[in-house]
């Protein structure tokens, strides 16, 4: 799982989601395996990664700023990036669910990508040109409303102070801090002190 960038630091308005099918959320509440292949907000519509999204989601997997707090180094090429996401779609019957973001005014254009895996756990990266401008939260909030994920939880970089105020707009607030828990290579060699991040179990529109 992709751990969190933001749109203030080196890769989060929330409009109700119409959907292209129905009926993901279970009766009780809980996140269905498999969520449908679109989401639409306001602003953005999420849907299915496809083999031409490579180019445009290398600008962000493989830019050594935009993956300062991941727990991996920038992917090496554009073949890297592109075998991420062909495996992607195959695992939507495990309960992997990720999205291409892209903006309604060009739908063929990614300009990130936000994931849950089965377990609930959440992430998000976003292109360098895309930052500022609110587009991870607004995805990452339409997806947990869209899955019904009241506990959505991630592990982010404790000095990434960014995702901590991203993520409280979406209802989702520190629940435990883990020492020295994770490297990330990109800013440093030795384990890292991080936060971990749970939904309060109220899912919030901006």
């Amino acid at each position: 799982m992709p751990t969190f960038t933001t749109d203030h630091q080196p890769a989060m308005s929330l409009s109700a989601p119409s959907l292209t099918t129905a009926n993901v959320v279970g009766s009780d509440g809980s996140a269905r395996l498999t969520g449908p292949e679109e989401i639409s907000t306001e602003r953005l519509l999420l849907r299915l990664p496809v083999y031409d999204d490579g180019v445009a989601l290398h600008e962000a997997l493989g830019d050594p700023l935009t993956c300062s707090f991941l727990p991996h180094r920038p992917m090496r090429n554009l073949h890297h990036t592109r075998d991420l996401l062909a495996g992607a779609c195959p695992r939507r019957d495990a309960g992997l669910h990720s999205y291409v973001i892209a903006p309604k005014t060009r739908t063929a254009a990614g300009i990130g990508i936000v994931q849950m895996g089965p377990d609930g756990e959440i992430g998000a990266v976003m292109v360098r040109t895309s930052w500022r401008n609110g587009f991870v939260t607004e995805a990452l909030g339409a997806m947990l409303e869209t899955l019904g994920a009241r506990h959505a939880w991630c592990i982010c970089d404790a000095d990434h102070e960014a995702v901590a105020r991203a993520l409280a707009r979406i209802s989702i607030v520190p629940e435990a801090c883990l020492l020295a828990h994770r490297v990330h290579p990109q800013s440093s060699d030795r384990p890292r002190d991080c936060l971990k991040f749970r939904g309060t179990g109220h899912l919030v529109r901006l």
